[in-house]
């Protein structure tokens, strides 16, 4: 008889256990849904204001290109419509980076050459690398053909270079890996700089959308890069050392 209570003792508390679980994960979901329900009125609501001011941000841009074409008759107008030009094209910079974020776009996935598209970003950048006298270092050991969205890839790597760039403004060494890991069917792309690193406690909130550090950033753009990825069934990590450097690594499956 005892063996018997201790028995259905174990039950219960297993079955409780059982439900405890299942109502987390009940509320969990919930939780999901409710930001997903929010994110698709914030979607909605930015999609409606980009449409708003993307028209007057074109008559601005239009506008001061006009003005800029008549420096001779009056050379301060160059310059104040430099200034025009440059705002106006943040801020339509700023429109799209929030709709991206609301509003992300499901990947349109065909083979795709990841190197290839590494390549790209690494080519167009090119001037900014001569400028800040950072110098490239490539190590592809494969070059994997996966199923992927290549414009969603270019944008993500892209974020991840720029900030590399910010990151070394005296110089400093970039390095591009490509590696992959046959048994886990995964692709592993690192970026390496040597800059001047994050502190910790921002390391902690680096994907939190609207978080940022910088003086004009809007904190979306590693938050758009991991949406992007984890949308291609991939994962991002980011480690980094104050005054040696950050490194940010991909897995991707093939």
């Amino acid at each position: 008889m005892g063996f018997l209570f201790i028995g259905l003792t174990l039950i219960v508390r297993r079955a409780e256990r059982i439900i405890e679980e299942r109502t987390e994960e009940k509320r969990k979901l919930e939780e999901q849904l409710r930001q997903a329900e929010h994110l698709a009125n914030i979607g909605q609501m930015v999609a409606a204001i980009s449409h708003e001011l993307r028209n007057p941000l074109g008559v601005v841009s239009s506008t001061a290109e006009l003005l800029k074409s008549r420096e001779k008759e009056n050379p301060t107008n160059a310059q104040l419509s430099q200034i025009i030009l440059e705002e106006a094209k943040r801020a339509n910079q700023v429109l799209s980076e929030f709709l991206e974020f609301a509003r992300p776009r499901l990947p349109k996935l065909s083979s795709c050459e990841i190197t290839a598209i590494l390549d790209k970003v690494l080519t167009f950048l090119g001037p900014e690398f001569k400028s800040q006298q950072i110098e490239i270092v490539k190590d592809y050991k494969d070059k994997p053909i996966i199923n992927a969205d290549a414009e969603l890839l270019y944008r993500a790597f892209s974020n991840i270079v720029l900030n590399a760039i910010q990151a070394m403004p005296k110089g400093g060494r970039l390095k591009v890996e490509v590696n992959t890991n046959p048994k886990e069917e995964k692709v592993i792309i690192t970026f390496s700089d040597t800059g001047i690193g994050i502190p910790e406690d921002v390391l902690e909130k680096i994907f939190t959308p609207f978080f940022s550090t910088k003086e004009k950033g809007t904190g979306l753009g590693l938050a758009i890069v991991k949406k992007i990825i984890e949308n291609h069934h991939g994962r991002i990590k980011i480690e980094s050392e104050i005054n040696k450097g950050t490194k940010v690594i991909i897995w991707l499956p093939y």
